[in-house]
């Protein structure tokens, strides 16, 4: 035996095939080594050696209970956080596990109890005090994670690692509730005042192609141009006035599952909106009671309108002489 070296057992044929059917019947590497006194190290090259399929490491000593079928099928809950995770959250891989990160500002991390509900989860929500590497990030909080099959699952729907500027969603383009969930995580609903007349407006970032997808999209959904166009590094997409109210109302307007804060914004546009409309309506009718007639002037229809130029007042009506004829 060389100098240094340390005596290592050799397990038998007999031993290797227990120590195989050990871990395959749900022991970990490190209870196989112990029952066998050898190295772990042993065990972890003879399950490669035989060509076993290695559970990650974060299966074997999971604590948190997780629904990791989540994915597998394609229902209205399920498009939804595909879109919010391809939008907000992260695939990564580290060391022997796979994690699937989402984080929100600390204004909207209630959405991510949701999300842990969804996937039946106790995992922990952290909390990032410095709110990131930005100067003028806000406090955030993340969930994290591991599961090789989760991220699995999602990648099937294109939510990949160093996915910011070539996702694109696969199987849900037309899936109403995934671009909800697009909407949430990386769209933006506001009204904007042009001489006092509330306009709306509904968009979304990403990536050239997502963009690309979320136009042709909008177009099935409303009649509007939808152009996909450049924002700094990345592309984006703006409908306003009503194709983005018709868009709102499409998208939130059932009382579905969505961003608290979204919901809001919508409802305010969509409200503002229908406000607006429903005030210039009140003055296209003429002012005179119960004339109902469309308004030409001055808050008149044309008939009251001459009668106002001509005697001053609208609602006066001129009589024909009735008496003798003069001579």
């Amino acid at each position: 035996m060389k100098r240094g070296h340390t005596y290592q057992r050799k397990l038998s044929e007999q031993d290797k095939v227990e120590a195989v059917a050990m871990y395959n019947n749900g022991s970990s590497i490190t209870e196989t080594a112990e029952r066998f006194a050898v190295d772990r190290s042993s065990i972890w090259s003879l399950l490669k050696r035989r060509g076993v399929i290695m559970r990650p490491h974060c299966i074997a000593n999971r604590r948190c209970t997780l629904d990791e079928s989540a994915f597998d099928t394609v229902t209205d809950e399920s498009a939804y956080w595909v879109a919010f995770i391809m939008a907000d959250g992260n695939i990564s891989h580290r060391e022997y596990s796979t994690y699937v990160s989402v984080t929100q500002n600390i204004d909207d991390a209630g959405h991510l109890d949701t999300l842990r509900d969804f996937l039946g989860s106790n995992h922990k929500i952290t909390t990032n005090k410095n709110g990131g590497s930005y100067p003028n990030a806000r406090p955030s909080k993340t969930l994290n994670i591991a599961s090789e099959r989760l991220a699995s699952a999602l990648g099937k729907f294109g939510v990949v690692a160093d996915k910011s500027m070539t996702c694109k969603v696969i199987g849900l383009e037309n899936n109403r509730h995934f671009w909800r969930g697009l909407m949430d995580g990386d769209g933006a609903i506001f009204v904007t005042m042009n001489r006092h007349r509330p306009k709306a407006h509904a968009g979304m970032v990403g990536s050239k192609a997502m963009a690309e997808q979320f136009s042709a999209y909008v177009k099935t959904v409303v009649s509007c141009a939808a152009s996909v166009k450049p924002v700094n590094s990345i592309w984006g997409v703006t409908i306003t006035s009503q194709p983005a109210v018709d868009l709102l109302v499409h998208l939130y307007g059932d009382g579905l599952l969505a961003m608290p804060r979204k919901v809001r914004e919508a409802k305010e546009a969509i409200e503002a909106h229908r406000f607006f409309k429903e005030q210039k309506a009140a003055r296209m009718v003429c002012t005179v009671p119960d004339c109902g007639s469309k308004v030409e002037a001055l808050g008149f229809c044309l008939k009251h309108y001459k009668r106002f130029r001509k005697h001053g007042d609208p609602a006066l009506i001129a009589t024909r002489w009735s008496g003798p004829a003069p001579e």
